[in-house]
């Protein structure tokens, strides 16, 4: 386990328990010097974690009681920053596709710097990435309301010409359907057009209702007999 030393308010690295026990020996590090690990809520002298140069594991403590700590070294960048930046000047060629995953890495990069305390570096990062990618997001939907309202009324004229044409196939076969009646009849048509239906000239009489009408009981089309 490693821990974190500071003498004076001034931090002198993070040694590992071994080390601490050497320089304990050798009189670089002080009893009196304080020392904190992840799972602490407080620094304690190193005379309470190292009785008689032994030393000894504190307690866990649950993260969310855990007490930052100022980080001495050389600060890292942070993975999720980057990936946040770099998905963020993508969203100019894909817009939302990686403007997406630009916010997620961008929050949970800001989060764990905020909790690195000072380990990681990256905010900048974090913070353009997910500027451009709540931009790309934003920028998304406006586009994608603008593509709904040309498609549907584009496709409602679509489906009415399909249902037109539908129409006028439906006449043109009961009108097919009556001449060969009245060629298996001796030249007389049908009374009505259910006789179609009778001798197998029509297979469904759904063909009689218009597909036009908006009310399936309505016939739609007017037949005046023989």
């Amino acid at each position: 386990m490693d821990y974190h030393i500071a003498r004076n308010g001034q931090q002198l690295g993070v040694f590992s328990e071994t080390q601490i026990q050497e320089n304990l020996s050798n009189g670089t590090c002080q009893t009196t010097d304080l020392a904190w690990c992840e799972g602490m809520t407080d620094w304690k002298p190193l005379s309470e974690l190292f009785p008689a140069g032994v030393p000894a594991t504190p307690p866990p403590v649950p993260p969310q009681f855990a007490v930052p700590v100022a980080f001495a070294g050389q600060p890292k960048a942070s993975g999720l920053a980057i990936a946040s930046l770099v998905c963020g000047i993508l969203t100019f060629l894909t817009c939302i596709i990686t403007g997406i995953p630009a916010i997620i890495c961008g929050h949970l990069s800001l989060s764990k710097i905020k909790n690195a305390g000072g380990a990681i570096s990256g905010k900048g990062m974090a913070i353009a990435g997910l500027i451009m990618g709540y931009f790309s997001l934003v920028f998304g939907i406006f586009y994608i309301a603008i593509l709904a309202g040309i498609a549907v009324p584009t496709f409602a004229k679509i489906r009415e010409k399909g249902m037109q044409t539908q129409s006028v196939n439906n006449a043109k076969q009961i009108v097919i359907a009556c001449r060969q009646y009245a060629e298996d009849h001796e030249g007389k048509y049908p009374d009505n057009l259910d006789e179609l239906v009778k001798d197998e000239l029509i297979n469904d009489d759904k063909i009689f209702h218009d597909p036009l009408l908006d009310d399936d009981s309505q016939i739609g089309y007017e037949y005046f007999g023989a």
